[in-house]
């Protein structure tokens, strides 16, 4: 099962719901077995709601969205495929229970949280802006410019960057039954 959280808490930090669904419909079109799992907090029921408007396979969609406890968070997270989400606290579960993540991030906090140190990297991967990319290997010298605030709206990060590292994780050998 794939797993999505379409909300984050700060405003700023939420991917628009249009592209969290494309890649969603990219994934029930390729794998048309699988379900998508939607959790996130109660109070982020409206950006489930607006992912939920572009998915007409909503049948194959479950929404989980403010239902769950932690530790039932935690169970279902050990249990999936892949999470994609925002930059948010979800992703630090994610590492903890060694779920395969994509992370939209618009850079905020760089370095303080993110990104993960091997061997952690190569399973939580964060898709930043362009000018981030390109300075992974120096990252410690352009983190002060991303402290507090990022310099680019999350809105830059296009979605079919998240398809193709959907792809790198299946030729990995990432589980994606």
């Amino acid at each position: 099962m794939y797993y999505f959280v379409a909300g984050a808490g700060q405003d700023f930090r939420v991917w628009p719901a249009d592209r969290f669904a494309e890649v969603a419909r990219y994934l029930l079109e390729t794998y048309p077995n699988q379900h998508i799992v939607l959790t996130g907090a109660s109070n982020e029921m409206s950006y489930a709601d607006a992912f939920l408007a572009y998915i007409p396979e909503s049948e194959r969609v479950l929404n989980l969205t403010g239902k769950l406890s932690i530790a039932e968070l935690i169970y279902v997270l050990s249990k999936a495929d892949v999470l994609i989400a925002n930059e948010t606290g979800i992703v630090h579960l994610a590492a903890s229970t060694n779920t395969p993540t994509i992370v939209i991030s618009q850079g905020k906090s760089l370095v303080r949280w993110h990104p993960y140190l091997p061997p952690l990297q190569g399973r939580i991967v964060h898709l930043y802006p362009e000018y981030i990319e390109q300075n992974r290997n120096n990252l410690s010298a352009i983190a002060p410019k991303f402290n507090p605030e990022s310099l680019f709206p999350i809105t830059i990060i296009e979605p079919d960057r998240a398809i193709r590292q959907l792809n790198v994780f299946l030729k990995r050998g990432v589980s994606f039954q």
